[in-house]
């Protein structure tokens, strides 16, 4: 690539990224060759996004609009990573056997043990925030949380191929608070790395005392969402503003989400909206 256009590129993604961890500087792929995290963008155009790194510990966070079409990018490791993920807008998919279906407002914590996984994201606003936790630490963290047990189990040549979701949970103010105290961070050369670990730990005790089994993922993430867009609604029913729109982004979710966690109940959304706001 020209050094030119390269370093334009860098100016324009720093202009515009303004993520948790937006005191990392834009990316050049060229350097760093031994990074253990190495992201590759299939389309033409990159998205906005910064990653960081030490031995045990990878931090990656994308935060851009995607114009007109789904976009994929794939991450490929050096090693077993465990990764949580942090969906706070849009939706997307990751390459896993069953397909992970991600959907924001969610946390899930999952593993992929072959060096790449395709990452697929909706058209929309997308950010989504990971750190992931390499595969030497992993017998000291399920000592730790009992949770994480079935990284020890021995999983067959199919599993190995294709990664596990571990648990989910939704995301919390606790969470976010975490998050945003990110945002205070300085890039320093030498104690960085020791910060962002250190900051990890907060993260781990939100996240792996909370997270709920893999397999209620599909049952109870709509059900959760439904109470929470009722008890909103209820609560700002007499909103000048209040529409399908508004209750979506307050509970972290696509419209079509939305409509999604409402299709087997007695009232619709629009229902639910019509009666509670009409004299």
């Amino acid at each position: 690539m020209d050094n030119n256009k390269r370093t334009n590129d860098n100016h324009t993604a720093a202009a515009r990224f303004d993520g948790y961890l937006a005191f990392l500087s834009p990316l050049d792929v060229s350097t760093d060759k031994e990074s253990p995290l190495t992201i590759s963008m299939i389309q033409q155009e990159e998205l906005a996004y910064r990653q960081y790194h030490n031995h045990e510990f990878c931090w990656f966070e994308l935060k851009d609009t995607i114009p007109d079409t789904p976009f994929r990018f794939v991450m490929e490791t050096k090693e077993r990573y465990l990764w949580i993920l942090i969906q706070r807008a849009g939706n997307g998919s990751i390459e896993l056997s069953p397909l992970l279906t991600v959907e924001n407002g969610i946390v899930y914590c999952y593993h992929t043990p072959t060096p790449r996984k395709t990452v697929s994201l909706d058209a929309g606003k997308n950010w989504c925030f990971m750190a992931g936790i390499a595969e030497n630490q992993w017998a000291d963290l399920t000592d730790e949380y009992p949770l994480l047990q079935p990284l020890h189990v021995p999983i067959d040549h199919e599993a190995a191929q294709t990664g596990s979701l571990l648990g989910w949970m939704n995301l919390q103010t606790k969470l976010m608070d975490t998050l945003d105290a990110l945002s205070r961070f300085e890039f320093r050369p030498f104690s960085l790395s020791f910060r962002l670990s250190t900051w990890n730990l907060r993260l781990f005790n939100l996240v792996f005392k909370e997270l709920k089994m893999a397999n209620e993922v599909q049952e109870d993430i709509p059900a959760a969402l439904h109470r929470k867009a009722t008890r909103y609604i209820e609560e700002h029913f007499r909103d000048e503003d209040i529409s399908v729109q508004t209750v979506a982004e307050a509970v972290h979710v696509s419209v079509r989400t939305l409509y999604h966690c409402f299709e087997d109940k007695r009232f619709s959304v629009i229902f639910m909206l019509y009666w509670t706001t009409t004299p």
